[in-house]
């Protein structure tokens, strides 16, 4: 196994999945910051549906969360907009 080259296989992935969810999140600008309920709320979610383990890192953790909750709270905004 070349070793140099699955180290730079893993940074690229890396560097690729940072970009996704940069403008993933940018994307949901328009969401506003969470409370301490919905990250609990949030968290508790990924966490029974095995989306995130407590082996995970922290950063990863929170990222996911972000993520789940940003897409979430957007769809809830524009369903609102709809039914204005």
């Amino acid at each position: 196994m070349k070793y140099q080259e699955t180290i730079k296989q893993y940074k690229q992935y890396t560097k690729d999945y940072i970009k996704r969810c940069e403008t993933l999140l940018k994307a949901f600008g328009d969401v506003p910051e969470p409370t301490d309920k919905e990250r609990k709320k949030v968290f508790d979610h990924l966490i029974s549906t095995n989306q995130i383990n407590t082996e995970m890192v922290q950063e990863e953790i929170n990222l996911l969360c972000t993520i789940e909750y940003a897409s979430n709270k957007h769809q809830e905004l524009e369903r609102e907009k709809l039914n204005v």
